[in-house]
């Protein structure tokens, strides 16, 4: 072997070790601003799936340890006792889901659909975990009264990163079941462009209780065009290095 060739081996194998490093795995980033989570799945080159639970039947039987409508709950841990259960319009009324006829709520029903923390501000209490098969991404809306939330009171968490429901929320609404109060909604979410999201937790860090639905959960599971690219040039590289080598080899046995 040539010193020419040995020296573009080297070369060529700095060049795919550099591509390792510079794909090592980041943790997970969090989200509370829906249009920041929005825009940085298209930087990553995902497309969001919204799962909305208008299309399953709320027959009032419970969902811990379900698939709905592709996303699994489990893990409640509700202070009320209560069932968490697909809710339909006549449960929650209108103005409480984001997108009808649809919520994820409890068998409590009507205005009583309570989520808590413990007695000590700060510690998670009431909550639950959700996943999505093969999820790039994983978001959520949680709805509430305009009164009901402050910064910090929701928080979900993928791994060790937590991330807080923003100081006001995201959208508000008016009416709902609730006479003197509107209807917020607060979004948090993740993405992790490296590695698919096992799991995320929401849990209540607010030692009241406040009322709530989840409604909107997005994923996003689409392959990554970065990685793919990344493969792509990797593989061509190491093309690129045979092809030279057959033709030098071709040139010193003539």
């Amino acid at each position: 072997m040539t010193r020419r060739t040995s020296k573009l081996r080297l070369s060529v194998a700095a060049a795919v070790g550099s591509l390792a490093v510079g794909s090592a795995h980041a943790v997970p980033v969090g989200y509370n601003d829906f249009s920041a989570f929005q825009a940085a799945l298209s930087t990553y080159g995902l497309t969001s799936v919204l799962h909305d639970f208008d299309n399953v039947t709320a027959d009032g039987s419970s969902i811990d340890g379900a698939t709905v409508d592709g996303i699994t709950f489990s893990d409640f841990s509700i202070s009320s006792g209560a069932t968490p259960i697909v809710s339909d319009v006549s449960d929650v009324a209108p103005g409480n889901t984001r997108s009808a006829p649809n919520a994820i709520g409890t068998s409590n029903g009507g205005t009583n659909q309570k989520f808590q923390s413990s007695n000590t501000n700060g510690v998670p209490g009431d909550g639950f975990t959700i996943s999505a098969s093969n999820a790039f991404a994983i978001g959520a809306w949680f709805m509430t009264t305009t009164s009901g939330l402050l910064d910090g009171d929701l928080r979900m968490t993928v791994g060790t990163t937590t991330q807080n429901n923003a100081a006001d929320p995201n959208e508000t609404y008016n009416g709902g079941p609730f006479p003197n109060d509107g209807v917020a909604a607060y979004f948090i979410g993740f993405i992790d462009p490296d590695a698919p999201i096992t799991s995320a937790t929401l849990s209540s860090t607010d030692e009241f209780q406040f009322e709530f639905r989840v409604d909107d959960v997005y994923t996003a599971s689409a392959p990554l065009p970065s990685t793919l690219a990344l493969l792509g040039l990797g593989t061509g590289l190491l093309g690129l290095t045979s092809l030279r080598r057959r033709r030098m080899e071709q040139s010193l046995a003539c």
